[in-house]
């Protein structure tokens, strides 16, 4: 039997791609000097992860047969994670916690807000989640990119004003802050570089062609942490 294959991406290829990108971008962030070319290029790639990952935590909102079961297995891995993370990444960003917080609570406001009738009581809630979510990576612009990924039926304009509204959150909150601040308001070549790699998810989105292909479900679940495990056991003895 012939089978045909699809033109375009599968959703595990995008995972798949979404993992080692975001692998590329946390050794980048540990091992490279700030701002060299090539932790550039590599922080350009993880940029692609967040806003893949967003898009299937969307995608699993409307398709998963039990909601619950899936949020309780995101909150299970983010608070698994939260040692690993923090080992990681505390000398870099603090007491911030792990990006799977967010994706947990993006997905946490899509099955609430499918319950809300009232409209300003959903956006409310979703205004809430993401105030909440500045103690955790790509929190607060990220939520508002979930729920409006997983809330506008169209596909093309749910991704490209999705990843769009995320950039204009963060970077008019970086305004605010640098015009509060007293400080030049401006982009950083690392910023161009971080909203330019956001940007680049667009086109590999849009050449989804909605097959699943070879399940790896539980995938993420296990290379989330164990990343993050390894990167700190190697920095150890490299950094």
């Amino acid at each position: 039997m012939n089978l045909k294959t699809r033109k375009g991406f599968n959703a595990t290829q995008l995972q798949w791609i979404a993992i080692v990108c975001m692998v590329i971008d946390h050794i980048a962030w540990v091992f490279l000097p700030e701002e060299s070319p090539l932790m550039l290029g590599m922080h350009f790639l993880g940029r692609l992860t967040f806003p893949i990952m967003s898009y299937f935590i969307a995608q699993g909102y409307h398709y998963s047969s039990n909601v619950p079961l899936y949020l309780r297995r995101m909150f299970v891995l983010a608070i698994i994670s939260i040692v690993p993370f923090y080992l990681l990444f505390f000398q870099i960003i603090g007491f911030t916690q792990n990006t799977v917080f967010t994706l947990a609570i993006g997905l946490t406001t899509l099955y609430l807000g499918g319950k809300i009738k009232n409209r300003l009581l959903r956006y409310l809630m979703v205004t809430g989640f993401a105030i909440i979510s500045i103690f955790f990576d790509c929190g607060l612009s990220g939520i508002f990119m979930i729920y409006f990924m997983g809330r506008i039926k169209n596909r093309s304009l749910s991704l490209v004003g999705g990843i769009l509204l995320m950039n204009i959150i963060n970077h008019s909150l970086q305004f605010l802050v640098q015009s509060l601040s007293g400080i030049s308001i401006g982009l950083s070549l690392q910023d161009v570089v971080f909203m330019v790699g956001t940007l680049a998810a667009i086109p590999l989105l849009l050449y989804y062609n909605g097959d699943k292909g070879t399940k790896s479900k539980y995938a993420f679940y296990i290379i989330y942490p164990l990343h993050l495990i390894v990167i700190w056991v190697a920095s150890l003895f490299i950094v």
